[in-house]
């Protein structure tokens, strides 16, 4: 004999493990996207001191072939440029500040504003009678 009803197997997932999933998901997202943020920055930072070190290497020869003085180098991502021409630089950073005084020299770097870098600038600091550089007041 049959019995008077018939209960169907249950397939698909319930609204419980279906909030529950979802829950999940957002507590991950919450915490990685911040790191993933952070990260991101850091790497941008990271990208300023290298354009800082490749402007600071050009400005190291120009003192080593011009009577070691940093005065009067021309500094800049102009065509007419004697010693930086990067366009990888020049695409993507401003040279904020550059200030020879004799055996030192300071440059900053600004993110060019539509960028991924707009919001970083990272300042170098380097003088050749002692040989000490520094990116933000940090020795490097």
């Amino acid at each position: 004999m049959r019995p008077a009803f018939i209960v169907k197997e249950k397939s698909g997932f319930s609204i419980v493990e279906m909030v529950s999933v979802v829950a999940l998901v957002a507590i991950l997202a919450a915490i990685a996207i911040p790191v993933y943020r952070d990260n991101q920055d850091n790497v941008r930072r990271k990208e300023a001191e290298a354009a800082l070190f490749t402007i600071l290497t050009a400005a190291k020869t120009y003192y080593y072939r011009n009577g070691d003085s940093f005065n009067n180098s021309n500094c800049g991502c102009a065509t007419n440029n004697i010693w930086l021409n990067t366009a990888e630089i020049c695409n993507h950073w401003t040279i904020s500040t550059y200030t020879p005084a004799g055996q030192s020299l300071t440059i900053a770097v600004t993110g060019k504003g539509g960028t991924k870098y707009a919001a970083i600038t990272s300042t170098l600091t380097f003088n050749a009678s002692t040989g000490i550089t520094t990116i933000n007041g940090n020795p490097v």
